[in-house]
């Protein structure tokens, strides 16, 4: 529901697959992308939380090392949607940590897609040390619409809360979940985003 006509005009779709090389872009493509790049804005990932690390590894880590190298390229600022996943190591539990530290640790993060966004923020940290204009974003869980509940049907979180609202009950888990409203995180990073201020 989100597709408007007028939007024709304005976007331009190029095909391509975060788990393959340059993105799956051709020579061609990929030079014709970097000359007409103003900024990148990085948010696909392969998402599961039952695949292991190396399952997911083509498309979050390699395909954040291909937009690394485009922006690189084209010589322009990467917008990158992390996770507070990467605050999952044990190191970091009940700690506060500021955005300036350095997140070294990633033993005790034990989902596959957390310890591939911890990999990638570390890519995408490391080349901002090399001068690459970065800004990263760590939202937590993204849930649905705020005002529609329109969310993504197959997410591991939609279909738990469709079944204990089809079953009346809920588990009974020591578990906290920090789940935000998707309009609220694309509003969020819209208005963020491409501002040189922190």
């Amino acid at each position: 529901g989100l597709w408007h006509e007028a939007d024709a005009a304005r976007i331009i779709g190029v095909p391509g697959d975060l788990a393959r090389p340059c993105l799956g872009f051709d020579e061609a493509t990929a030079a014709s992308l970097v000359g007409r790049l103003g900024g990148i804005l990085h948010n696909g990932a392969q998402l599961s939380y039952v695949a292991p690390y190396g399952q997911l590894k083509a498309a979050n880590v390699g395909g954040t090392l291909a937009v690394l190298e485009l922006a690189s390229q084209a010589a322009i600022p990467l917008q990158f949607i992390s996770s507070t996943s990467v605050y999952e190591a044990a190191a970091y539990r009940r700690q506060t940590i500021t955005e300036t530290e350095a997140l070294p640790a990633w033993q005790g993060i034990h989902l596959g897609y957390s310890q591939t966004k911890w990999v990638s923020e570390q890519l995408v940290l490391a080349a901002a040390a090399q001068g690459l204009p970065v800004t990263v974003y760590r939202p937590p869980l993204v849930g649905g619409h705020s005002l529609t509940g329109t969310w993504h049907n197959g997410d591991f979180l939609h279909r738990l809360v469709r079944g204990c609202l089809a079953l009346g009950l809920a588990p009974d888990l020591a578990m906290e979940l920090d789940l935000v409203p998707v309009d609220y995180v694309a509003a969020a990073v819209g208005a963020l985003a491409w501002r040189p201020e922190p």
